[in-house]
């Protein structure tokens, strides 16, 4: 019996210490409230679908897929441009979708002059050719673009072809860089796109892409594009008539951070805009 009442005594103390020295349970906090979502803007919506390969794809159906006006829907035209009449809740989802093409999907973006806008580049839905490697680029001015001076008609880089590592169609979008020579500032890059065995390569950025120096404030451009279909096989050498503009210019000073020829700064400016140059990439 007195084994009993000591044993109870000691759970006694025991329980009293650890009432003592506990701590109150803390509550729950209470759930923020739900902050409703911002509404929607009411914008027109606007945008462009192109191929892999630059080209404007018309025909193109390009369908709303969510929001309250899902399904609404309307087509590209021969430029590759489509609209929709009216103001749409913004952003949404579009689907554009052709056949022979893949299906892409683009979240609107909301631009500066108060549109949402959409940009789809349609890859081929046959394996495009492969383009990367080392290659000696040649870009000539039609023989009728006299204006020129002799040394700039013809230009030859080295030059490295790599894939864009933001592309969402591996194979279909390439990165160029020219060496060989001495360039503006930020001017020795060009673009290779790709649509199936069409081989697509572009000087055409903000401006030109490929600017090279030729000699004190001596300068020539290249804006244009050229393409053609390789075969399913590829081809070791891709020659193309060079579509576009090669512009000389004499600055009257050193150049600045950018290329730039508008007559405030250009003693000398030639250009010739032709379909019938030649730009030639031989693999090395």
């Amino acid at each position: 019996m007195k084994r009993l009442i000591l044993v109870l005594s000691i759970v006694s103390v025991v329980w009293a210490c650890d009432r003592k020295g506990s701590s109150p349970i803390p509550s729950s906090p209470s759930p923020a409230p739900p902050q409703p979502a911002p509404p929607a803007e009411l914008l027109p919506i606007y945008g462009y679908v192109d191929d892999t390969a630059f080209r404007p794809i018309a025909g193109v159906s390009v369908q709303i897929i969510d929001g309250p006006q899902a399904g609404t829907m309307t087509t590209s035209d021969a430029g590759g441009r489509f609209s929709y009449d009216g103001t749409f809740a913004s952003p949404v989802t579009l689907r554009a979708s052709k056949d022979g093409y893949t299906t892409a999907t683009r979240t609107t973006l909301r631009l500066t002059d108060g549109h949402a806008y959409a940009g789809f580049a349609l890859a081929s839905v046959t394996p495009p050719v492969a383009v990367a490697g080392s290659y000696t680029l040649t870009i000539s001015a039609d023989t009728a673009c006299t204006a020129l001076p002799e040394d700039v008609r013809t230009r030859i880089y080295r030059a490295v072809v790599v894939a864009n590592p933001y592309s969402s169609t591996p194979g279909t979008s390439f990165n160029g860089t020219v060496a060989g020579g001495k360039f503006a500032p930020s001017a020795n890059i060009f673009f290779v796109g790709v649509f199936g065995d069409y081989v697509n390569t572009s000087t055409m950025g903000e401006g030109p892409s490929i600017v090279e120096q030729v000699g004190p404030n001596r300068y020539v451009a290249f804006t244009g594009e050229a393409g053609l279909s390789v075969g399913p096989a590829g081809a070791s050498t891709i020659s193309a008539p060079f579509k576009g503009t090669i512009e000389y210019c004499e600055l009257k000073s050193a150049i600045g951070q950018y290329y730039d020829c508008s007559p405030s700064l250009a003693a000398v400016r030639e250009e010739c805009t032709s379909n019938n140059g030649q730009l030639t990439m031989t693999r090395q």
